[in-house]
């Protein structure tokens, strides 16, 4: 209730990231998706997510690390290729040679086939999951060893926030998130 859905607005700033979008589209990250400092980081994914202040210090401060940024990031600075974004992503294309900055807009046909993935059509588990990174690292034949730790990474925290217990992500979650 205090952090209502607004969609973004023609001039706001978003990421690959469905995770740091989400967080701007309900107010725990300023919804311009400017001027975010550390501190509001941290904060927005503990409140939003309920990480730990360890885990959210450590994913917010690499990822400014990783961005060569110290004081403040707009949401739009993480679509920088080969610095936290990476190729073979679950949901979006490949940053085309040359570019600096890769495409943040979620492909249907990509997530067609990610909830393919899914062995019994209405989750995700770790073996899903697992399986739809072999196949998206092997179509896209472009990925460091850094990268594919941050995707695994990224992944983990799906499971982990989304998937209860039993760390099984339902499909309708991630197709609305």
């Amino acid at each position: 209730e205090d952090h209502p859905f607004v969609p973004r607005g023609q001039d706001d700033s978003r990421s690959p990231c469905p995770a740091l979008n989400t967080l701007a589209n309900h107010g725990y990250l300023p919804r311009s998706g400017r001027n975010i400092r550390p501190r509001v980081l941290i904060k927005a994914l503990q409140e939003g997510y309920n990480l730990t202040y360890p885990l959210a210090a450590f994913l917010t401060y690499g990822g400014f690390i990783l961005l060569g940024q110290f004081a403040e990031v707009s949401l739009q600075d993480f679509c920088r290729h080969g610095r936290v974004e990476h190729n073979a992503s679950l949901i979006h294309e490949d940053t085309k040679p040359g570019d600096e900055y890769a495409p943040n807009v979620t492909q249907p046909q990509y997530m067609k086939a990610l909830e393919a993935d899914s062995a019994d059509g209405e989750h995700l588990t770790a073996f899903d999951v697992a399986k739809a990174r072999v196949r998206r690292e092997a179509e896209s034949k472009d990925m460091d060893a850094l990268h594919a730790e941050v995707a695994r990474g990224e992944m983990a925290l799906v499971l982990g926030i989304f998937g209860g217990a039993e760390e099984k992500v339902p499909l309708q979650t991630v197709r609305h998130w």
